[in-house]
């Protein structure tokens, strides 16, 4: 059901974006601070049957070089997920770059590359745990102009998480709870 959920915000979103990308319009600013938000769907998998399909949202603010290069710093929510047996509610902070290939003057194409610096509760057996950490993620995606200062975003990230036995105790009888935990992101996003 979220997967059609989030085809259909893709789809609709390149629907409406296509007349507006057709117009010629040398307006497009390409350079300066920006906002924005996005939603998505994750889907989380570990080495045993810890996975999962769920929905996350994040927020964030960068600095856009030029139509190449911006420098993106943000918070990811990943909420609550996990099995009948474990769950896992995953959140944290983002710092990373992103290089961009210009398609045309309103589309460019993206990949995507930092650190997330996360917390975690880990819920199983009556026990909560608690840890933190950080970890490289890596994406790619495509950003449609739409105005001079708003833009959209759409993006597929991989974040891979290992959590080392003596940091989780009990949990590690179970599930090593080493996984890949994937995003894939529609965001809007404004530059001032």
């Amino acid at each position: 059901m979220k997967s059609k959920l989030l085809t259909t915000l893709f789809l609709s979103s390149a629907i409406f974006a296509q007349p507006l990308l057709a117009k010629d319009n040398k307006q497009v600013d390409h350079r300066g601070v920006y906002v924005g938000g996005g939603y998505g769907l994750i889907s989380a998998s570990g080495d045993d049957d810890f996975d999962d399909d769920d929905d996350a949202y994040n927020v964030f603010i960068g600095t856009q070089f030029n139509q190449m290069i911006s420098l993106e710093a943000g918070y990811l929510d990943f909420g609550k997920f996990g099995n009948d047996t474990f769950n896992t509610k995953l959140d944290g902070y983002t710092l990373g770059l992103k290089l961009g290939l210009p398609v045309t003057e309103r589309v460019t194409l993206f990949v995507k590359g930092g650190n997330y610096w996360w917390d975690a509760d880990l819920s199983g057996f009556d026990n909560t745990l608690s840890l933190d950490g950080n970890e490289l993620f890596y994406g790619a995606g495509a950003s449609f102009a739409i105005s001079k200062n708003w833009q959209l975003n759409l993006d597929y990230t991989r974040y891979d998480f290992e959590f080392e036995d003596d940091e989780i105790g009990i949990f590690s009888n179970v599930d090593k709870f080493n996984g890949e935990v994937d995003y894939a992101s529609l965001s809007v996003q404004y530059t001032f």
